[in-house]
């Protein structure tokens, strides 16, 4: 769609694109044609093909690519959203030609297109121009020829179109614009369906159903219907159930028929009373031939000789009575056997009777009284009956034994049971067959080998209903299952949405806690920037201050320092001064000592040397050193006295030096006292400025990591409130999820609610349905073959008539429903049937069902609200309405819904596809169309409303077939590109894609309530397959292209045709092929028309 937008954009101008330019500088394009011709181009004849191949797919009425129409001069006049596209007498500057040309892009067609349209020849552009260049005139024809329909040789014989009838009666195949009905019980054709409009009231015209193709086939849901789809028309053809013509009164004065005989290929019946009367009636007239009578004796048994010419009856008192039944003519003269209890003909001359005690008596019609030949097999035999020719005869008795006598030697030959005592016994005209009656049951018995080949008993109808309902039964117990699955499920699906709806609320609320936390963040940063910013425009002034300080400190640390360092140098002075004075003090006293010593020596000396001299008296020389030694003791002692007067000063000098030193001491440690606050203050100054320095050059990246833990701080709050918002969209969603959950439980259970409510319903019906069938078990009273005899027909003793095929003994037709009461079913010599016994008239009825055209929908004329060709039919599954599908190939695809009843228009889906509708398919509960068409889309609409449910997108190729499986969930497509896709529905996922297949395939059919399905293809190929593509069976004899496939409801039988035009019909359980129908003659008969 983009691209077809893109396009017609594009081709009108609505974007500019460069125009190429070849290298001599002209425009670049296609090559046109030089046309040499004297006659104008004619649109309709010339240009109109060109378009209609190419362009019309895009630029028609419906749909206007570029709101440009181009199917006619005047549309085309009209231009498109962007303008002119022609400009008449200028070529060159028309649009149109600049595009097909392609001289602009895009290139007109484009290459990618859905009608492979190719780019048109220097021919077709050489006619285009000229058509421009003469003004671009023209018109189209509106009103056609009419169209001279012809029917279809039967050489065309390919299939494209079957169907079964849901109760495997009837297969209808398409070939050419002929319909054939067989009815598959007998293998026979029923009808070759035709038209009586079509042959316009010409006899000689040939019978056909349509005037194009059969395109399409489907049968009702009760088999009464078949529907066919043909060109603008969908026809409805309906199977005429058998129904009483008329009541013939056989016998006068309101006796009762006790017997009856028709004659074969005569148009005449003879009847017998239970007042003894014996009339025969001529049916064209119906008007009496003869009447006689044998007052007092009802008549029990009434027989006809092979040929007709002669009946017997069997009176009350035991003796048979023999007439010509054309002239009532009394061909016994005299009386039959006594005590006979039961007769047949055994040719034209001899009748065999039993008698008591199971004798047999073989007479001759003519001669009564003479018996030819008599045997006793033995047995209570209650009924006879003769093979052809005479040589054999069939005994039946109420030990349940049929007994095979030889009339030559009178030995029995077989002996065969019957499961109950015998009552009636029927040959067929070619003698392979007996049927054997007796109670509620009868059986067919093959002459040659004496083998039971079918039996039958009761209403077959009631039993296949018990079938269905044992089907439906089995199928709501499996969706019992399923919904407790489902239920299960969705528990746990809630369960899974709840803990995520509880996840992404915890998530919600973390993120909302870290936005907060994260919003602190960045306040409490941003404070702190604010605080920084203050600080550091305060740091210059603070710095000022603190330098004043520091210098301040100094100052003051520099005085005290100065009087910390003169005490230190006047301490040292003092030190100085109190060693010099200790040293002093030292040395005067040891010079005090030594001086004391030296005077106390020399006083001692002097002593001594007074003593010596004392002594000496005299002794100058002593006295002399007396006197000096004297001398320098008083030197010593004045030296020592001298230096005890400088001790005190020293000693005080010394004294002075302490207290000096400990004055200096005292102001050095006070001057130091004095200085260490100053030095603290200096030091904390120092620091001070150094912290403020330092914090200076600190707020620099502080700064910068407040700013950066501030942004990131606002990036991480964004993304907190991103997270937040995406938790509560998650919030939501899981809520919503949550809700939905809920609610699709809440339905799961009110589903499994409805589901459980079914089985006993089921059961219900079921029993019902055995109840029915169980009260259908009759009596079988009799039975007459076909003169055909592929079909046997039994009476019950409640009425009702129904028709076997003698081939399998599968049921056919039934004829009449219970309630007429009757004991004997005769065929007439036009085929009909008569009910007879009980009353004295007879009931004739049509043997047969007949097929005639009940109505046509559409009409398939110029007025025909249907576009096309109707490709695809299906009833509702109630028979009410049916479904076509088609439209114009490339353009569109439209859907219809009609009324069965009266025809009329229920629902239209105008643009279902974009192209043709290739198939359709109701679901089962009739809710829901599914549709596959030529776009390679499988869609669903409402059938109430026609809204488009699903768009299936996946086939890459025309989507060819549709089905759904039993439970409505699940559909199957198949299509051109090969594949067959499995479709969850309630979801719209594609469950499953599988191909294997060399060409396209045709049709897929589920089976029955399972998951198998039937599916027919192009390479020669119908087979059974599972849902994961797993083939189960190949069915066989497909020798060629098998264009079109069907199945029975219940999965049992398939049906499929192709090119070679052969109707093949399988058993799908066993892949045993039953019967193929080849294409019949060429014939303008119409089979079984009445």
């Amino acid at each position: 769609m983009k691209y077809q937008m893109l396009t017609t954009m594009l081709a009108w101008g609505l974007i500019q694109v460069v125009m190429p330019i070849s290298a001599s500088g002209q425009t670049a394009g296609l090559e046109v044609a030089v046309l040499s011709r004297d006659e104008p181009v004619d649109f309709s004849l010339e240009i109109l093909p060109i378009l209609r191949k190419n362009c019309l797919a895009c630029h028609n009425a419906r749909d206007t690519d570029g709101d440009l129409n181009l199917e006619t001069p005047a549309t085309i006049a009209k231009g498109g959203e962007s303008g002119a596209v022609v400009v008449p007498g200028k070529a060159a500057e028309s649009l149109l030609m600049r595009h097909v040309r392609q001289i602009e892009k895009p290139f007109m067609p484009p290459r990618r297109n859905k009608v492979s349209a190719k780019k048109l020849t220097p021919r077709q552009l050489g006619l285009v121009e000229s058509w421009i260049n003469e003004g671009a005139n023209g018109e189209v024809t509106q009103v056609a020829p009419e169209l001279k329909w012809r029917p279809i040789s039967f050489a065309h014989a390919p299939i494209y179109a079957t169907a079964i009838s849901p109760d495997g009666q009837y297969a209808a195949a398409g070939r050419g614009n002929q319909i054939s009905v067989y009815h598959l019980p007998t293998g026979r054709l029923a009808a070759r369906l035709a038209d009586p409009g079509l042959a316009k009231g010409n006899p000689a015209t040939p019978a056909f159903a349509h005037r194009d193709v059969v395109q399409s086939l489907a049968f009702s849901p009760d088999g009464q219907t078949l529907a066919s789809g043909g060109y603008r028309v969908a026809k409805l053809w309906r199977l005429q159930p058998p129904s009483v013509n008329g009541l013939i009164n056989l016998l006068p004065g309101a006796e009762m028929v006790s017997a009856i005989g028709v004659a074969p290929a005569q148009a005449r019946v003879v009847a017998a009373g239970s007042a003894g009367g014996v009339q025969a009636i001529d049916l064209q007239s119906r008007m009496p031939l003869w009447r006689d009578k044998v007052p007092g004796q009802a008549a029990g048994q009434l027989t006809l000789s092979p040929s007709g010419n002669s009946v017997a009856v069997l009176f009350a008192d035991g003796r048979v009575r023999t007439w010509e039944t054309a002239t009532g003519e009394r061909i016994t003269r005299e009386s039959s056997p006594m005590g006979a209890q039961a007769i047949t003909w055994l040719n034209d001359g001899q009748l065999a009777t039993v008698h008591p005690c199971g004798a047999l008596k073989i007479w001759a019609a003519i001669n009564p009284g003479k018996i030819v030949k008599e045997w006793k097999p033995g047995g209570d035999i209650t009924v006879l009956a003769a093979l052809p020719g005479g040589a054999k005869v069939l005994l039946g008795r109420t030990d349940n034994k049929l007994a095979v006598l030889n009339v030559g030697d009178g030995k029995v030959e077989k002996e065969i049971d019957h499961g109950a005592p015998i009552t009636g016994l029927r040959v067929r005209a070619d003698g392979k067959q007996v049927a054997t009656l007796g109670g509620p049951t009868a059986r067919l018995w093959d002459t040659d080998k004496w083998e039971s080949t079918a039996l039958f008993q009761g209403y077959p109808l009631a039993a296949e209903t018990v079938a269905r309902a044992e089907e439906t039964l089995a199928f709501v117990k499996a969706e019992v299952g399923y919904h407790k699955a489902s239920v299960e499920g969705k528990e746990k699906d809630l369960k899974k949405d709840n803990d995520a709806a509880k996840k992404a609320t915890e998530a919600l609320a973390k993120h909302e806690k870290n936005l907060a936390d994260k919003t602190k963040e960045k306040t409490n940063a941003e404070a702190g920037l604010k605080k920084l910013t203050e600080e550091i425009a305060a740091l210059p002034k603070q710095n000022a201050i603190a330098s004043k300080a520091k210098a301040e400190a100094e100052a003051a640390l520099k005085v005290e320092q100065g009087l910390v360092t003169k005490a230190k140098d006047a301490l040292a002075k003092a030190g100085e001064a109190k060693v010099q004075a200790a040293a002093a003090k030292v040395k005067l006293s040891a010079e005090v000592m030594q001086l004391g010593s030296a005077a106390q020596n020399a006083m001692q000396l002097a002593a001594e040397a007074r003593a010596v001299s004392g002594k000496a008296k005299g002794d100058k020389t002593l006295a002399m050193q007396a006197e000096a030694v004297a001398a320098l003791a008083k030197r010593k002692v004045d030296e020592f006295e001298a230096a005890l007067d400088l001790y005190a000063p020293t000693k005080q000098q010394l004294a002075k030096a302490e207290t000096g030193l400990q004055t200096a001491t005292q102001s050095l440690a006070a001057a130091e006292a004095r200085a260490k606050p100053a030095v603290a203050l200096l030091d904390g100054k120092t620091k001070a400025l150094a912290s403020l320095e330092e914090r200076k050059k600190k707020t620099t990246e502080e700064k910068k990591n407040i700013d950066k833990k501030i942004a990131d701080a606002g990036v991480a709050m964004d993304k907190a409130r991103l997270e937040i918002d995406l938790a509560k969209s998650e919030v939501g969603f899981t809520g919503k999820n949550v809700k939905t959950a809920e609610a699709r439980l809440g339905k799961a259970r009110v589903e499994q609610t409805e589901a459980g409510k079914l089985p006993a319903e089921r059961e219900a019906a079921l029993a019902e349905a055995k109840s029915i069938a169980a009260a259908g078990m009759q009596d079988c009273l009799d039975a007459m073959y076909s003169a055909a005899g592929s079909l046997v027909y039994t009476l019950s003793i409640d009425g009702r008539v129904q028709a076997w095929a003698t081939a399998s003994g599968s049921r056919s037709h039934p004829v009449a429903p219970a309630g007429r009461q009757a004991q004997f079913i005769r065929f007439l010599s036009d085929g009909r049937l008569v009910l007879a016994g009980g009353s004295p008239e007879m009931a004739v009825l049509a043997a047969e069902p007949v097929w005639s055209l009940a109505q046509s929908i559409g009409g398939g004329g110029d007025d025909s609200p249907i576009e096309d060709r109707v490709i695809a039919l299906d009833f509702s599954p109630d028979g009410q309405w049916l479904a076509t599908g088609g439209g114009f190939p490339s353009r569109g695809g439209e859907i219809y819904i009609w009324n069965v009843e009266d025809g009329s228009e229920v629902l239209r889906i105008p643009e279902a596809h974009s192209d043709t509708v290739c198939s359709l398919a109701f679901s089962p509960d009739g809710s829901r169309l599914a549709s596959g068409g030529s776009d390679r889309f499988a869609r669903i609409f409402e059938t109430n409303r026609g809204r488009e449910l699903r768009a299936l997108e996946g086939h890459t190729g025309h989507v060819l077939g549709v089905s759904w499986q039993r439970n409505g969930r699940v559909l199957a497509s198949v299509g051109a590109d090969k594949a067959v896709k499995i479709w969850n529905i309630l979801n719209g996922e594609q469950k499953k894609s599988f191909g294997g297949f060399k060409k396209e395939v045709t049709s897929v059919h589920f089976l029955g309530i399972g998951t198998q399905a039937v599916v027919s293809a192009g390479d020669n190929v119908v087979k059974v397959v599972k849902e994961d593509g797993e083939e189960v069976r190949r069915l066989p004899d497909t020798s060629a292209f098998m264009h079109t496939s069907d199945v029975t409801p219940d999965g049992k039988l398939a049906v499929g045709g192709g090119f070679d035009g052969i109707l093949r019909v399988w058993e799908v359980n066993t892949g045993k092929l039953l019967q193929k129908f080849t294409p019949p003659p060429e014939s303008t008969e119409v089979a079984a028309r009445k």
